[in-house]
């Protein structure tokens, strides 16, 4: 620790005093040292001990007998050079007033302003650790409605927040009245513009415990000395002690930087401090340590308290409450509304990437090889390195995670080859207000890896565009047009360019479930309506396959417009089946996958009936047109599949004749689309089917007896990019 510069030699070797009468030295002269702004007040002079450089201050008190040669000499006889401290307990400067009197009690001389202080008493370099490191020290932003709250308390060392970095802490059960206050008096030490009143009751225990926790900063002020201070007053209740303690998450050493101290029931605001060297301690970790400052309260009384500062110093002093407006105030709470603010959640451009909602319409969710380049979940493409390099499916398998996972997207090596990324495309018009500016990937995932296997899987994200949409079908080399299966190397792209983030950075997944920011994706401005954009996780590495196989478990995946990476918005499961939808649907029920094989279930099935035919005899009747609006609208006119009720053929629905009475004349059966039906319209919204002019159904009947068709279907629209 530092010199203390504060306290000031008054000569610096050696000082002989004179008798004023006869010119020797003032042996046995008697030196008394008062407060200069109040002469009858004794104040204390130091002497320096230690060895540097540790020096400390020893106070030797304010009255001295000069030694044989007139000069100053401790209790033992041995010269000394006497300091002065020109300050009071506050830090305020308080000089000194000097008076010199001979053995007899003659007076010699005196001397008042002692000593010289220069502008400020305190180097800059010896202020440069001294701002407060608490913030909202004047309350100026409350976690209350209103100006006051009563809270009801219960149970042992419970937290209450209760403005912005400051927490109440009480055990016991009972209530807590807080109240903001706007002191408006004149004279008010610190001009604080609000105080917090806390009114405790005496089933809380002696005290409650006002708390500001300063996290990630387990070792502050280590090796030096804390200073604090605080404005309080009591309002009512009677006398009242105060006191504050700095304690770290390690708990091994509470250092008390204000002792108790009383505060007079006059009802106006008093300022009291302290200092205390906080000891050298080996400290948690910065992620999981903090220091507490705790000021402890007195119950039964209403306390008003403000103006709380804690310093760091080089040595033992005590520091003015360093004022602020209230705005520098408001400034300096960013920590506290950071999530809320920074961090606060925003639209996320993926669709289906939240996978605890994926709905998974065109694949099975169970576990399932993937055979080659293709999509999978919602808007999950998968491509394999082996696949690419030499036509090699099956190297890894995906599927829905258990409710334990959140339903999250399981992708588990099959194979010893099995490196791959997994790909979603970005519709142009879902990218289109994104193009010239910054977007950020969150990547929420973790690894499975159980023992004995001991891989270290490690990924990148990296974004890809091209100036128009992708190229169908997706192939061997479409998309990705080679690959090599050397760890950290990069998929080979046709026709796309790569985006990377800021320092692109490699991330290596562990078995516990984390965040991995992909920042500042810088995007290029659009060039074509049709610019497409699109999201690639890229594993790194081979992932084991001996064992129990590896896996990979994503959680979610955010697309924002923002300079780092957050976490997107909260979404309902309609929310995010609707953005899937804007890219596939089918008419089945949620979470039944489709995918080219239909599904026997008359759940979600549509249809459409002619009017009713009264004929006799024979019955001819024809079949009328038949569509449906899309559960929501597509990115582009999609690909229709038809499927009857009955079979799962593709493109083609049932039918059947019934009479007035809803008896079936003709069973259903299955006709093909393109024989009976030509495509009457298809857009993004809906399609319709009309009948062909010779399409109709015949039966024999009672005469007069009135008769109509029904058609039965299930469809799949298919809007997704790249097929």
């Amino acid at each position: 620790m530092s010199i203390n510069p504060l306290y000031i030699p008054l000569f610096n070797i050696e000082e002989v005093i004179l008798n004023k009468d006869t010119g020797l030295p003032l042996s046995g002269g008697i030196v008394t040292f008062f407060e200069d702004e109040q002469r009858l007040n004794p104040k204390s002079v130091f002497k320096i001990t230690g060895i540097s450089p540790d020096y400390t201050f020893l106070d030797v008190g304010a009255v001295f007998t000069l030694g044989i040669s007139g000069t100053f000499v401790d209790a033992s006889g041995n010269p000394f050079v006497p300091y002065a401290y020109p300050y009071n307990a506050l830090g305020v400067l308080g000089l000194y007033y000097v008076t010199v009197k001979s053995a007899g009690l003659v007076e010699q001389f005196t001397r008042e302003a002692v000593p010289y202080v220069g502008a400020g008493g305190v180097s800059p370099s010896e202020r440069s650790n001294t701002a407060n490191e608490l913030s909202n020290p004047q309350f100026v932003e409350i976690s209350f409605p209103g100006a006051s709250m009563t809270i009801s308390v219960t149970g042992s060392n419970t937290v209450t927040p209760i403005a912005p970095s400051w927490d109440l802490i009480t055990s016991g059960t009972g209530d807590v009245v807080l109240q903001r206050l706007e002191p408006t008096a004149a004279g008010i030490p610190t001009n604080p513009p609000y105080a917090l009143s806390i009114s405790a009751g005496a089933s809380l225990g002696a005290t409650v415990t006002l708390r500001q926790r300063l996290l990630n900063s387990p070792a502050l002020m280590r090796s030096e000395f804390a200073s604090g201070t605080l404005a309080a007053a009591v309002l009512s209740g009677g006398s009242a002690n105060i006191s504050m303690t700095y304690i770290p998450s390690t708990g091994t050493t509470t250092t008390t930087i204000i002792a108790n101290t009383a505060i007079s029931t006059d009802g106006a605001y008093h300022v009291i401090s302290g200092n205390a060297a906080v000891a050298d301690n080996i400290s948690d970790p910065a992620s999981t340590g903090y220091v507490d400052i705790n000021v402890l309260i007195p119950t039964s009384r209403v306390i008003a308290i403000t103006s709380i500062q804690v310093v760091g110093v080089s040595y033992s002093v005590n520091l003015v409450f360093d004022e602020q407006s209230a705005n520098r105030q408001k400034d300096q709470l960013f920590h506290y509304y950071e999530n809320s603010l920074v961090k606060q959640p925003k639209s996320n451009i993926l669709a289906g990437w939240n996978f605890g909602l994926n709905p998974w319409q065109f694949r099975n969710p169970a576990v399932s090889n993937v055979a080659n380049n293709t999509y999978t979940a919602d808007q999950t493409i998968i491509i394999q390195q082996a696949f690419v390099d030499s036509a090699t499916g099956n190297n890894v398998s995906v599927q829905q995670g258990s409710l334990t996972q959140n339903y999250g997207f399981l992708v588990k090596s099959v194979t010893a080859t099995n490196k791959f990324c997994m790909l979603q495309y970005v519709a142009p018009q879902t990218a289109r207000p994104y193009w010239g500016k910054k977007v950020s990937v969150m990547v929420k995932a973790s690894s499975i890896i159980t023992a004995p296997n001991v891989t270290t899987p490690q990924f990148k994200v990296r974004l890809v565009y091209r100036a128009g949409l992708p190229a169908t079908p997706m192939t061997q080399t479409v998309p990705v047009s080679a690959w090599d299966n050397a760890n950290n190397s990069i998929p080979t792209l046709a026709g796309w360019t790569y985006i990377n983030a800021t320092n692109d950075p490699l991330y290596t997944l562990t078995v516990t479930e984390d965040y991995y920011s992909f920042n500042g994706f810088q995007l290029p401005a659009s060039t074509n309506a049709d610019m497409t954009l699109g999201v690639m996780i890229i594993m790194m590495n081979n992932l084991d396959s001996t064992n129990t196989p590896d896996q990979i478990l994503f959680d979610s995946v955010s697309l924002v417009h923002n300079d780092f990476a957050i976490e997107a918005e909260p979404e309902t499961e309609d929310q995010s089946i609707a953005k899937c939808q804007f890219y596939f649907e089918h008419s089945y029920d949620v979470f039944q996958p489709a995918s080219g094989t239909g599904v026997v279930t008359n759940v979600g099935v549509r249809f459409s009936k002619n009017d009713y035919i009264e004929n006799g005899g024979n019955t001819s009747v024809k079949r009328r047109a038949f569509g449906s609006d899309f559960m929501q609208v597509k990115n582009k006119v999609p690909t229709m599949h038809l499927y009857g009720s009955n079979a799962t053929t593709s493109d083609r629905v049932s039918i059947l004749l019934r009479d007035s009475n809803g008896n079936t004349v003709i069973t259903r059966s299955d006709i093909a689309v393109s024989t009976g039906y030509a495509v009457l319209s298809a857009s993004k919204t809906n399609f319709y089917y009309l009948p062909k002019l010779a399409a109709e159904v015949s039966s024999s009947g009672a005469n007069f007896q009135q008769y109509y068709v029904q058609t039965e279907f299930h469809y799949e629209a298919d809007a997704r990019l790249g097929v």
